[in-house]
């Protein structure tokens, strides 16, 4: 989770370069509605969420074949184990973030460095809180531990499953957040 956690942190660093290079004021200059400059921000954000989430997916197809004394790295981490369940919790936690985050940030008609530390800082400990639910109900509830800790195929269709639901989740709490935050964004402006 680490890993996933890290966008957290290029996202910030990556507004922050928008911000000093004044491409808000650019597009604010554009002749393009405020909200578009939101969802389009936001788009920009899921997809950087989803091809670094797709990178660290290929990251642990490979880890299953590395021998690591006597184990797979992929089986001997403590924590959730990066099987297809995983991805889905993943998603679900990129949705808590983004539900937390995007209207946080975009509050009032201009954000500023005081909203994208809050904004991150809120973001990331709603993200963790949802990464420790999860991993609570994964050590507590068996079954739940069975489909998010093992790999097999017994627990493949389950696995899926979490996978698909998730990507539905990260759906609607993505374009929950990116209606609250264009909704702000335009009141503020």
């Amino acid at each position: 989770i680490v890993v996933v956690m890290l966008f957290i942190m290029m996202l910030g660093s990556l507004l922050s370069v928008t911000r000093e290079t004044r491409s808000e004021e650019m597009f604010l200059t554009l002749p393009i509605k405020r909200v578009d400059n939101v969802k389009g921000q936001a788009l920009f954000t899921a997809g950087i969420q989803l091809i670094y989430l797709l990178c660290c997916a290929v990251g642990a197809t490979v880890a299953l074949f590395i021998p690591f004394f006597g184990k797979t790295i992929a089986t001997s981490q403590p924590g959730l184990v990066a099987n297809v369940a995983f991805f889905g919790v993943a998603l679900i936690v990129y949705g808590v973030f983004n539900l937390a985050f995007l209207p946080l940030y975009f509050k009032g008609g201009n954000a500023t460095a005081s909203s994208l530390f809050i904004a991150c800082v809120v973001g990331i400990l709603c993200a963790f809180a949802t990464y420790g639910v999860f991993e609570l109900l994964a050590q507590t509830v068996p079954q739940f531990g069975k489909v998010l800790l093992t790999f097999g195929a017994d627990t493949l269709p389950w696995q899926f499953l979490i996978l698909f639901c998730g990507a539905a989740v990260y759906a609607a709490l993505t374009v929950w957040g990116t209606f609250f935050a264009a909704k702000r964004y335009v009141r503020g402006s």
